[in-house]
């Protein structure tokens, strides 16, 4: 499944949020995907969601070979962690369901969430912090599907 099959999920004015492009990048946080494979990435912030009300992530990417769907949230803060995970959760159970896919997809279908964070001189991980990612990696796998990385931008991911 490609990016073909995923514009005939939604209606035809979001075409445009479709394309096969392996970066994204919002006020300077980049995640890039490193594949010789062909991936599509969907925009969702601003394109399948465009109501700046409602939690999202920003994008998600999806390998054509496999069913592997990784969603992605940039943020240029790193104390926003908690609220990225909730964008990412929110998309991936109400605006990109799988449900939204053939049945034959929706079974083997795997997810992963990015929080990607712009790097500051002055941050830290601390004992607190780490633990809060554990947490937050736990709940993920729970809720979600198979893992959540966060990372600090520029992060390239490779499949």
């Amino acid at each position: 499944m490609c990016c073909k099959e995923l514009r005939k999920q939604f209606t035809t004015d979001k075409e445009r949020c479709f394309d096969e492009k392996l970066r994204a990048e919002e006020e300077g946080v980049v995640f890039i995907v490193e594949s010789k494979e062909k991936c599509c990435r969907v925009q969702i912030d601003k394109g399948i969601v465009t109501d700046d009300n409602v939690k999202k992530c920003d994008y998600v990417f999806v390998r054509c070979k496999k069913p592997d769907f990784y969603y992605v949230e940039l943020k240029s803060n790193y104390k926003e962690i908690e609220h990225a995970y909730e964008q990412i959760k929110i998309t991936i159970h109400e605006h990109f369901p799988a449900d939204l896919l053939p049945s034959e997809i929706h079974k083997k279908k795997r997810t992963y969430g990015f929080i990607i964070y712009a790097y500051k001189a002055n941050h830290s991980k601390t004992p607190q912090t780490n633990q809060r990612l554990k947490v937050l990696k736990d709940k993920f796998k729970r809720e979600c599907g198979e893992s959540l990385q966060v990372e600090r931008s520029p992060y390239i991911h490779k499949i």
